[in-house]
């Protein structure tokens, strides 16, 4: 009695519209993927990896086991919530919920670029003042923000935070650090840990919001245990007072779940394999685990692929590779178009929320990489994880258990 829940309901004669519709796309890729110039786009391909994943959102008694399985995963986690199925107010065309209150995260994310627009308009004031016009007409503050909007993307990320944390943003910084660093962290449980990942954590799909700031100490002590026991790094001793005695980290409210990914064996392995190589910058090794990804007998040409791969990375600076993770994943995906080499769509859909992930991850924090975090979990070599051990330590100046 008396309480809040959401509704979901499935407009009638959706599913209907859908197939119909993928029916024509399907038709009009075929057709046009017999044009030369379109061949090799392999059109048909991606309709039927874009509309897999759509369909299977259409039965919301799915999406309901979905947030019952997420629920368990992340029982443990003080900070990550999922909405609660109220059984038996579950169809395939209705859901009913707990509601879940919270802010959006784009506020946050938006906020984060905003301030990120000032520090970096400030800096490029700062470092450039004798190219910067004196006046203050508006054709000099549209060049003024036009450069620093390009800048979002460079040096000057880190120069924004800096510049927040000299303005007396602490606060801001520590919450939107918070954020981003939890979103990471649950990515890569669901990803190398539970085989159960979220397939669509855009913005539009997490809600933040404060917990409650009283007792759960044993819980945190759990959680530490429980990060250890799935292989992410445990946290510094000064992390974990923060932690345990201060005030806990915002709390993320993960929506949506009607699309997930579930790796067979083989290709978890090869996902994890892939992103190792990635840590080491090992174009072939790479290649090889991509190929194992891939559906059979759509790359012409395999060798030459690996070749391929391995050149675009001897070719990078491995600070390249740590900073900008997306941009490399993203020319990575175009030599896969070139060499017509076709990812399963499980792991398609594995590779795009990594790219969404990083994307709204870096705004909130331009100093959280997730091949920080890749590198640290998957150094199988104990002389390897030390040395990073060693590495965090002399950064941080915090004693980290890796």
């Amino acid at each position: 009695a008396n309480t809040l829940v959401a509704v979901k309901v499935r407009h009638p004669g959706v599913s209907t519209i859908m197939a119909r519709d993928f029916v024509l796309m399907q038709r009009a890729a075929r057709a046009a993927g017999q044009l030369p110039g379109l061949k090799q786009l392999r059109l048909d391909e991606s309709v039927r990896q874009f509309g897999g994943p759509l369909q299977e959102q259409l039965d919301l008694s799915v999406e309901a086991a979905h947030l019952d399985r997420f629920g368990r995963n992340f029982k443990a986690w003080r900070n990550v919530k999922f909405p609660t199925p109220i059984y038996p107010l579950v169809r395939p065309d209705v859901l009913v919920e707990s509601f879940e209150p919270g802010s959006a995260i784009q506020g946050y994310v938006a906020a984060s670029a905003a301030c990120a627009a000032k520090a970096a308009l400030a800096a490029l004031q700062s470092d450039n003042s004798s190219s910067f016009p004196s006046g203050s007409g508006s054709e000099s503050g549209v060049a003024l923000m036009a450069l620093a909007a390009d800048g979002l993307t460079t040096s000057h990320c880190v120069a924004s935070a800096a510049a927040a944390k000299r303005s007396g943003d602490n606060e801001s910084l520590r919450v939107r650090g918070a954020i981003a660093e939890t979103g990471m962290h649950v990515y890569l449980k669901m990803l190398l840990s539970d085989n159960f990942i979220h397939a669509d954590m855009h913005p539009g799909n997490i809600l933040v919001r404060e917990v409650d700031r009283s007792g759960g100490i044993a819980e945190r002590f759990a959680l530490l245990l429980k990060q250890l026991s799935w292989g992410l790094p445990l946290p510094g001793v000064r992390d974990v007072f923060q932690n345990v005695v201060m005030p806990p980290q915002p709390q993320l409210v993960l929506l949506d779940t009607g699309m997930i990914a579930e790796l067979s064996s083989s290709d978890q392995r090869s996902v994890v394999q892939f992103f190792r190589e990635l840590t080491r910058q090992n174009g072939e090794g790479i290649a090889r685990s991509i190929l194992a990804m891939s559906e059979m007998h759509t790359c012409p040409d395999p060798d030459r692929f690996v070749v391929s791969l391995r050149d675009m990375f001897n070719a990078l600076d491995p600070e390249v590779i740590r900073t900008r993770t997306s941009e490399v994943l993203q020319d990575m995906i175009e030599e896969l178009r070139q060499h017509q080499v076709t990812l399963k769509a499980t792991v398609s859909t594995v590779v795009v929320t990594t790219l969404v992930l990083e994307g709204w991850s870096r705004e909130l924090n331009p100093d959280l990489h997730i091949m920080d975090a890749l590198r640290d979990m998957l150094a199988v070599d104990w002389k390897e994880r030390l040395s990073r051990a060693v590495d965090k330590v002399m950064a941080t100046g915090s004693l980290a258990v890796v």
